[in-house]
């Protein structure tokens, strides 16, 4: 126990604060240190005390109650008991101060204070690794025993040789705890390393090293076509070691037993590659999942797995197309050819039938694709009908299956007929031209068809009908016969009516062989006049391409030159040009074009580019009226000379005169520029000057009389201005006509 004294107020008497011993107590990390304290008093005189009420205060902790004892020389009872719990924290030991204060009868109040430290964290000793057991490719058991078992310590498990650290299952007893995440055949030394509470090292046990079991692992990718063998790579750590391969495709596997490491050639059977076959119906490759399993004296310790594909051989596994049969549907051609295996250029309508088509290693057939001269034409059926051939390129069928493989088969034509539609060259032509007398002229041929020697077709009928150009339906068809030749080619040349030459017609011709009608069409235009004379009346009217239009005189449709100039209005007067007339007539009755009034009232001036006033075409300016304005006049003297001056100047009403020259005001001379108005008095200091005065007397005249005099040559300016009302005449002579612009 640990006491501190205190100074009471009565002689001989003592206080003391009593501290019991500290004591340690809970398991790491939530070690505390646990005391009690209380005060009692010594006297040294006789006598007892007793006073109800006491408070004892310890550490924050208050204590009320009464003092009672016999005062005898010895120690009184202990007062105001409290307990108290440090925590350690994080150290071994921790140091506690205690305070109390007493309030009671004054002769025994006092207060004391002190420091005690509790006792320090004992280390453990003598833990060992008894044995490690249980060992895989990534963990195993280690056994652990304390021989010293102390209370406030911890241990961890610890690899010295990768310095990883393992919390133990139990912290301060014998035990086992299971180590796991480690790697595969690695070496591992373990020992036991112990801790005091504030993780200060305070030793280890013996080592114990395990080497983990070393599982294999898959080095490749395979990939491998279905009926080949493919290579499997094992990278294991042990000859020792044996693996078993399984090979997983879609929901099909197959494995292998008893493998090394190294490198494995795989060779799947022949049932086995049709099993794989069968996850592979509607795919040409698909992965594979391969898992690889370690084993140790016939014990597995561990597995891995990898991936790869396989593939269907494309070449060996397109379905076959074994056989069809063809045919011309077409009853016309047929007949012409008498064999409906054979096939008419762009005629013959050429059907499929009977496909015989197999797909192949588990797959199924999906449908047919028939190609005729570039054309496909697909079905699920085994017959199909397709189209015309226009060239001679025998037909393909396609199978194709599940896979989306196709196989192919290709037949030719039994015969290929060429053909060609007849063709014509078509020429309406009018009598001279221009008269309504029309000749429809043709030269063609047809395709005769020669098969087996034998003439097969033939042209049947030429036909036209026609239309005037504004109608919108053709006339009814007029046949026609042609001379036909031995090679195939005919001709046609006759009138067939008049058509009124102002007019243009559409025409078609038709043209009838075995195989169809065909339609061509051409056009007879206008009848066209290269010079026409018309008499009216004994006058003639002479017209160049055109019928005149004029009683008299030349019509001409067309462009008029001289020497290569052409002289049609639009080139005698282009858009710009102004035209004069004294007749009111618009230009455009003569000349075409589009025509305005121009310059009305106004006359034109030519243009001077060196003059604002007339630089460019088309300013407007100048005066119809004399406009007001000034002269200056200039009279001019070579010598001296005078001028007499005589009259009276007058007022209707007072006034006032001003005086310009020398005065003196309080002794100083004023210059002669300044002016001033004499008023009624002028104080001044020259006495010799007297003052002017000035008095407004009422309406008076002044009389001037004397010369004004020159001294040499001057000149007098006189301006003459215009200060009546109205302006004078500014025009010329004129005479008036009509002004025409071009604008378009």
């Amino acid at each position: 126990m640990a006491s501190f004294s205190g100074a009471c107020s009565g002689s001989g008497v003592t206080g003391y604060l009593d501290v019991s011993a500290v004591t340690l107590s809970g398991s790491y990390p939530n070690i505390v240190a646990n005391y009690s304290a209380s005060v009692r008093w010594h006297c040294t005189y006789e006598g007892s005390v007793y006073y109800n009420g006491s408070t004892v205060t310890i550490n924050g902790k208050t204590w009320t109650g009464n003092i009672s004892f016999s005062v005898n020389g010895a120690n009184s009872p202990s007062y105001g008991s409290q307990s108290f719990s440090v925590g350690l924290g994080s150290s071994r030991s921790v140091s506690i101060s205690v305070k109390s204060s007493v309030s009671t009868y004054p002769l025994f109040n006092f207060s004391a204070s002190g420091t005690v430290s509790s006792p320090a964290v004992e280390a453990a000793t003598n833990y060992t690794i008894s044995s490690i057991s249980g060992i895989t490719e990534n963990s195993c058991v280690v056994s652990h025993t304390l021989n010293s078992t102390r209370n406030y310590w911890y241990v961890k498990l610890y690899d010295a040789n990768t310095g990883t650290y393992w919390n133990l299952n139990t912290n301060n007893g014998n035990g086992t705890t299971t180590i796991t995440g480690l790697n595969p055949n690695q070496t591992y030394t373990f020992k036991v390393r112990v801790y005091g509470r504030n993780g200060a090292y305070l030793g280890e046990s013996a080592a114990k090293s395990i080497t983990t079991l070393g599982k294999s692992g898959i080095g490749n990718q395979p990939s491998y076509k279905i009926g080949t063998a493919f290579d499997l790579l094992i990278n294991g750590y042990s000859d020792l070691f044996t693996h078993t391969a399984q090979f997983t495709i879609g929901s099909y596997s197959f494995q292998r037993t008893n493998l090394k490491r190294g490198t494995i050639t795989i060779q799947p059977t022949d049932s086995e590659n049709n099993e794989i076959y069968t996850q592979l119906t509607t795919a040409v490759t698909k992965d594979m999942n391969i898992q690889l399993t370690t084993f140790v004296n016939g014990v597995s310790i561990g597995n891995t797995s990898g991936t790869g594909s396989v593939q269907i051989d494309q070449s060996i596994c397109a379905p076959d197309v074994n056989s069809f049969t063809y045919l011309d549907t077409n009853a016309v051609t047929v007949g012409l050819t008498g064999n409906n295996q054979y096939i008419i250029q762009g005629h013959s309508e050429i059907e499929v039938r009977d496909i015989a088509a197999a797909a192949k290693h588990a797959a199924s057939l999906q449908k047919y694709r028939v190609m005729v001269d570039g054309s496909a034409f697909e079905s699920t059926a085994t017959t199909i009908h397709t189209t015309q051939a226009f060239a001679d390129t025998g037909i393909t069928v396609y199978a194709i299956d599940s896979r989306n493989l196709q196989g192919s088969l290709t037949k030719a034509f039994l015969k290929f007929i060429p053909y060609a539609e007849p063709k014509v060259e078509i020429r309406l032509h009018r009598r001279n031209d221009i008269e309504n007398s029309t000749s429809l002229i043709l030269k063609g041929s047809y395709d005769p068809m020669m098969i087996d020697q034998e003439q097969k077709n033939d042209l049947l009928s030429v036909t036209y009908c026609y239309k005037e150009e504004k109608e919108t339906v053709y006339g009814n068809e007029v046949s026609i016969t042609v001379v036909k030749g031995e090679d195939g080619s005919f001709t046609f040349n006759n009138i067939i009516g008049d058509f009124p030459s102002e007019h243009v017609y559409h025409f078609q011709i038709r043209m009838t062989d075995k195989l169809g009608t065909y339609t061509y069409s051409a056009i007879l235009n206008a009848g066209v006049m290269s010079i026409s004379i018309k008499k009216n009346s004994g006058n003639y009217a002479i017209g160049i391409n055109k019928i005149p239009e004029l009683d008299k005189g030349l019509d001409i449709a067309g462009d008029i030159r001289v020497n290569g100039i052409k002289l049609n209005a639009p080139e005698i007067y282009p858009v710009g040009s102004i035209y004069i007339s004294i007749q009111n007539v618009n230009p455009a009755q003569y000349f075409g074009g589009v025509w305005e009034r121009y310059a009305q009232g106004k006359t034109l001036i030519g243009v001077d580019e060196g003059d604002s006033s007339f630089q460019k075409a088309g300013i407007s300016g100048g005066h119809k009226e004399l406009q007001s304005h000034t002269h200056a006049v200039t009279i001019a003297n070579s010598g001296a000379h005078t001028h007499t001056v005589s009259g009276s100047a007058a007022s209707a009403g007072n006034h006032n005169h001003s005086y310009n020259g020398w005065y003196w005001i309080n002794g100083s001379v004023l210059p002669a520029s300044s002016k001033y108005t004499f008023m009624s008095h002028y104080r001044t200091s020259d006495p010799t000057q007297v003052p002017p005065s000035q008095n407004a007397g009422g309406a008076h005249t002044h009389s001037i009389s004397g010369t004004a005099a020159s001294n040499g040559a001057h000149v007098h300016t006189a301006t003459a201005a215009n200060t009546g009302s109205g302006n004078g005449g500014n025009l010329p002579p004129y005479m008036t006509t009509y002004f025409w612009l071009r604008t378009a």
